[in-house]
């Protein structure tokens, strides 16, 4: 369950560099495609939540400011094809965190835990 959040909180901070926000939040290991490393490389649980957090926090602040031209330009990074503008590329992001909140609920149910909603 932390690789699929982690890799959420990864795919949000690329698209918050696409947004022009330099932060890092040194999640380059929880790539599309990403080789499973030994447990004790990956970050805390901690160090993830707060890098989940902050590119949340930087990632909200930019959306808000975000003009008709802007979400009007090309997006950036590798994205499907149908992805033409930086507005598809925030729809796909959204897109993609829905998928992987439903992949997250699976799990939790599959370890025994109760629901999140219901």
């Amino acid at each position: 369950m932390l690789w699929i959040f982690a890799h959420m909180a990864a795919v949000r901070g690329r698209l918050l560099k696409a947004l022009g926000d330099e932060y890092d939040p040194h999640l380059e290991g929880f790539g599309r495609g990403a080789a499973v490393q030994d447990p004790g490389a990956y970050p805390t649980r901690e160090e993830l939540q707060h890098a989940s957090r902050e590119v949340n926090t930087r990632l909200f602040a930019r959306l808000a400011g975000l003009t008709d031209a802007d979400v009007a330009r090309p997006p950036q990074g590798p994205l499907p094809p149908a992805v033409r503008t930086l507005g598809d590329q925030i729809a796909f992001i959204a897109m993609h965190d829905s998928y992987h909140v439903g992949q997250l609920g699976y799990v939790r149910k599959a370890l025994g835990y109760p629901g999140i909603v219901g």
